[in-house]
């Protein structure tokens, strides 16, 4: 199941959140968004760009454009966004 269904069905049953706030506003905004399910590939990207000097990292970032104008994304693997995990 995805994070976000997950979310939407969290706020929806109501009771026992921890942040109940930001999970109701989440789901309400995740049906606007549009997803960007990252492949093998670009988490293999991510993690070289992990191990960039920041200030490299920031001369480039007037560069970087979201897919959606809102955007939720997906990581193929339990682990997968989790940087610095062992790989």
């Amino acid at each position: 199941m995805l994070l976000a269904n997950q979310i939407i069905s969290a706020a929806h049953a109501g009771g026992g959140l921890l942040y109940p706030d930001f999970i109701r506003e989440t789901a309400n905004i995740l049906p606007t968004a549009g997803r960007f399910e990252v492949d093998r590939q670009v988490m293999t990207a991510v993690g070289r760009m992990e191990r960039t000097p920041t200030d490299q990292l920031l001369s480039v970032l007037n560069l970087a454009r979201p897919p959606f104008p809102t955007t939720w994304i997906e990581w193929p693997d339990e682990d997968g966004g989790r940087l610095g995990s062992p790989r």
